[in-house]
């Protein structure tokens, strides 16, 4: 019962950061339009952003050739990738309660 209840905490926090990257991909999407201040007040949170987003499109851009009519379609692949797999996460947390 215990290790059913610690490997359900487990799964739903996994769920949690994939929701998250999600956002954040999205937000970096949307400042990859915004040609934000580089000495702005919120410089340091844009890098941030593009700090931790940037390793998984490189990732994707090196095995994958994702650019179509001068837009990069890495974070759509991101974001289909981390969709699946949070489905696969919710059907058995979904299944577990049953």
């Amino acid at each position: 019962m215990l290790l059913n209840s610690v490997f359900y905490g487990i799964l739903v926090s996994i769920h949690y950061v994939i929701q998250a990257y999600m956002m954040l991909i999205f937000v970096a999407c949307v400042l990859s339009f915004i040609r934000p201040n580089p000495f702005g007040k919120f410089y340091k949170i844009i890098r941030a952003i593009s700090a931790l987003t940037e390793p998984a499109f490189a990732l994707v851009r090196r095995y994958l050739p994702t650019t179509f009519g001068g837009f990069d379609l890495s974070p759509l692949v991101i974001l289909f990738v981390l969709m699946f797999f949070d489905n696969m996460i919710i059907y058995i947390l979904n299944r577990s309660v049953l």
